[in-house]
């Protein structure tokens, strides 16, 4: 009869002892959910519209190095007149109407606050009538080759976002990998060198979209840090899931910052 009392506390005592351990994984994982959140794809004003015939062409859209303005460019030769809402991820707050004109399916999106090398989310109605089916997130160039790579790299990725978005086909990766993909034609994989606290710093004296994040489960892509909340824009891939936009709250995580020694000259496309 000892026996069996001495095995019961024996197995009473580990399995007390184990959860004990586990608390503190559970507790950070319900920390590190808790600390992101789904980021603003659509703008509330256009989607009682109806979708217009005419999409976003991206492959034309990649080709045009735009530093000071955001091309529109549709696989249709619409005209009319473009109203767009136009946010940049820096300060999400703060949200502007431009109108400009479409012609033969072609817009270029001016307005004294868009800024090089920085990351833009746009939706679009044409003539009040029909809404461009989004999302369509950006960013613009610059004079530097790191400029024009991110750009490229961001285009390429938010494709793919837009695709799956929209019911299409689309390179559908775990993290990591697609990661990689994204950046592959532009950049070699930067290595942990940095902290997740140090991408408010990185993004004001320069650009982090494009730089690659990671905590021990998960990879991610840097978009730009928000000044008016001051969180993270990224954007994840999830094998036979989805890829998201995601705004996380910087700490716990490792960062690879991209510089021009990772640069390619010349595309690998």
């Amino acid at each position: 009869m000892n026996w069996r009392r001495t095995v019961i506390c024996l197995f009473l005592t580990m399995f007390l002892a184990e959860t004990a351990m586990a608390w503190p994984r559970i507790l950070r994982r319900r920390r590190g959910y808790n600390n992101s959140s789904y980021g603003q794809v659509y703008d509330d004003h256009y989607l009682d519209m109806k979708s217009a015939s005419a999409i976003y062409d991206w492959d034309e859209i990649a080709k045009i190095d735009a530093t000071d303005y955001i091309p529109i460019v549709l696989n249709e030769p619409v005209n009319g007149k473009l109203e767009v809402k136009l946010t940049c991820l820096n300060h999400s707050a703060d949200t502007h109407t431009i109108e400009a004109e479409l012609k033969d399916g072609r817009a270029e999106i001016r307005h004294e606050s868009i800024q090089p090398g920085t990351m833009y989310r746009l939706c679009a109605a044409i003539d009040g009538k029909e809404r461009i089916t989004g999302p369509y997130f950006t960013a613009t160039s610059g004079d530097s080759l790191e400029a024009q790579r991110r750009r490229q790299i961001i285009v390429r990725y938010f494709e793919q976002y837009w695709r799956k978005e929209n019911g299409w086909s689309y390179h559908d990766t775990n993290c990591e990998a697609g990661y990689r993909w994204a950046i592959h034609p532009y950049a070699s994989v930067p290595r942990y060198r940095n902290d997740s606290s140090d991408l408010a710093a990185l993004d004001r004296d320069g650009m982090i979209h494009g730089d690659k994040c990671a905590s021990r489960s998960h990879v991610w892509m840097a978009l730009a840090y928000d000044e008016e909340t001051g969180d993270i824009w990224c954007i994840d891939s999830n094998f036979n899931s989805t890829i998201m936009v995601i705004i996380r709250q910087s700490g716990g995580w490792s960062v690879g910052h991209l510089t021009e020694d990772h640069l390619r000259q010349e595309a690998a496309l």
